[in-house]
Order: C-alpha cells, then structure tokens, then sequence
C-alpha cells in the first residue's frame, strides 16, 4: 500500500470526527438537516487516481438533544444505498428520542475495491 493511501486512512477518523462535531455545534435548531461532503475536491480511488468525492455525512439534531449521538450506516449490500428507510428514517427516530442521528452515505465500490475503505 503505498504512503498516500496509508496517510489518508491516519487521518479519516479524525477528520471524519471533526466534521461530525461541526455539524453538530453548527445546527442546534433540530429542524433542517446539514449534509456535509466527506471531501472538498476529488476522492482517491486508491489506485493513485482521483474521482469526483459522492460520499456524504448528514446530521440530524432534535429538537430537545440529550447529549448522544448515533452514527447510521445504510444498508444495501454494495449495490445501492437504502438511505431513505434504514438511514435518515431511523435519524428522525432517533431524534423524537432526542438521539442526533449522523446518516454516512458511503461510497460503494463500482468495480474499485479501495473506494469503500477510503
């Protein structure tokens, strides 16, 4: 695995970490979800090239938040995304129990093996 794939995996955790604090600090009204990109510009597909980044996190905050927060990975057995039923639909659950719900919507491999790890 060469030096810039083992870099990006370092430091995804915390970036991912820092963008969900974010949001969460940022939207405190518990009304409008935020959808956040997971990168600015282009995503590596783990083979030295780049393609346009399509992974997202959304936050849900409830309107009355007890201070927890679940982070919801959608189904969908690499083919799809169910995002609606077993991603932002359990996030609004999870808000009426004053849960934030942060949704990832995951890159899904298309042929490329690295893109779900990266």
């Amino acid at each position: 695995m060469n030096t810039q794939i083992r870099s990006l995996f370092r430091l995804m955790p915390g970036c991912f970490a820092a963008l969900v604090f974010s949001a969460l600090s940022a939207t405190a009204d518990g009304i409008t979800p935020e959808r956040i990109p997971l990168w600015t510009g282009p995503a590596p597909v783990g083979d030295g090239s780049f393609v346009e980044a399509n992974a997202f996190v959304t936050v849900h905050l409830p309107a009355e938040p007890n201070g927890t927060a679940m982070v919801i990975c959608p189904g969908g057995g690499y083919g799809g995304l169910v995002k609606e039923p077993e991603g932002h639909g359990i996030a609004r659950w999870l808000n009426q129990h004053g849960i934030a719900g942060v949704v990832l919507e995951y890159r899904l491999p298309n042929g490329k093996p690295f893109v779900p790890l990266l």
